[in-house]
């Protein structure tokens, strides 16, 4: 309920956010923050989350992103195990007003391939995961459910595509083909991967996705 963001990392880095509420009281009614849930602003290799339940971030109705990464500086940060725009169960919307994660820098890892890596990014008001910026190079995205519930099944879907790849963002990885990488991207109210039409947004790849029952095309 703060009037900007529920917590701000500036400069620095290797800094740690675990087992919050963030935009959410214990009953997982919304008392979203004015700005962003987690804003992180020019700091590197900072973790947000966890693999184990204990260690794992609620960040949902705030009023503006979830998380947001941003800063040329902001390299090697890592969002791990977060339900992000739901319940703590990860059953109910309870969605950011913008995007679920918006990374706006280099080398972020958005989930990963080991169990309880991966993130629940659902039931947001814009895109689950938008990479754009100054660029948006060798980003991550793996092993998360995008627009599903918690079983990765039921539709809990966000309000734009899963995947947002736009404005000067290349030599993105999404999914992949080993154990545990693939994203589950379904019941998203436009594309489950778009890219925009820009001449910068160049090699990004994806592999191995479960993409399915998105409002638009699967990959756009």
């Amino acid at each position: 309920g703060f009037a900007g963001d529920g917590i701000e990392l500036v400069g620095g880095g290797n800094h740690l956010i675990e087992g919050n509420l963030i935009g959410l009281d214990a009953a997982s009614t919304d008392q979203g923050n004015v700005g962003n849930g987690i804003l992180i602003n020019n700091s590197s290799n900072n973790v947000i989350g966890g693999m184990s339940p204990p260690e794992r971030n609620v960040i949902s109705g705030n009023n503006s992103d979830g998380i947001e990464i941003g800063g040329a500086a902001a390299v090697g940060n890592r969002v791990l195990g977060n339900l992000i725009g739901t319940d703590q169960a990860g059953l109910l919307d309870v969605g950011n007003t913008a995007n679920g994660v918006l990374a706006g820098s280099g080398g972020t890892i958005i989930g990963g391939a080991n169990p309880g890596e991966g993130n629940l990014i659902s039931g947001n008001n814009g895109n689950a995961v938008e990479l754009s910026g100054t660029p948006a190079t060798n980003n991550v995205v793996l092993g998360n459910r995008l627009g599903t519930d918690v079983s990765g099944a039921l539709s809990l879907g966000n309000s734009g595509n899963g995947v947002f790849i736009t404005s000067n963002s290349r030599s993105n990885l999404v999914g992949g083909i080993l154990d545990g990488e693939a994203n589950i991207i379904g019941f998203n109210a436009q594309d489950g991967i778009s890219v925009a039409a820009a001449n910068a947004n160049t090699n990004n790849v994806f592999r191995g996705n479960s993409i399915f029952s998105n409002g638009d095309l699967g990959i756009d």
